[in-house]
């Protein structure tokens, strides 16, 4: 039984973290243009740079933003590696931040921003500490992923909720 339970808990955190992925792709990467329109004509097209920290034109709201949706970024990815070093799944989220803004700098569907790998990093940081903390507390991973799992899971459900539900008003 605890085996089946194992086997349960590890594809319902794989499932969510697909789903928070899907859902990072459409708020990050493909917010002004939906994949199937990247080769149209008459696009919103924009190729930019910024390689100053905090430079540039920013709102509250990116900066805060971007380090709240990275923060179940951390969690995941330490519930996935919790047998490795902590920082590994920092690592880990730095370059996933990296490939979303070369993929926004390379089709020109946003701006490629230094700030925006710093903040995202951090939210991944922060979730990496959330979850070494729930490690402390419940006295090992196995108990945290299973957390982490059935969290996930109603967060991604009300999340698709809503996002049909937007989608079916617009």
């Amino acid at each position: 039984m605890e085996h089946k339970n194992h086997i349960i808990i590890k594809n319902l955190l794989l499932v969510g973290f697909i789903l928070y992925i899907a859902l990072l792709l459409w708020v990050v990467v493909f917010k002004y243009v939906a994949p199937w329109e990247l080769f149209s004509e008459g696009r919103y097209f924009s190729r930019t740079v910024n390689f100053i920290p905090f430079g540039g034109v920013l709102t509250q709201t990116d900066i805060v933003g971007n380090l709240l949706l990275f923060i179940p970024m951390g969690i995941y990815l330490r519930a996935f590696l919790s047998g490795k070093k902590a920082y590994m799944s920092i690592v880990y989220a730095f370059f996933v931040s990296v490939i979303f803004e070369a993929v926004q700098y390379g089709f020109g569907i946003g701006a490629a921003d230094v700030t925006d790998l710093i903040m995202n990093t951090a939210g991944a940081a922060l979730g990496v500490g959330v979850c070494l903390v729930l490690e402390r507390l419940f006295k090992g991973p196995q108990k945290v992923r299973a957390l982490v799992a059935i969290i996930g899971m109603a967060v991604m459900a009300i999340g698709m909720v809503i996002s049909v539900l937007l989608v079916i008003m617009n």
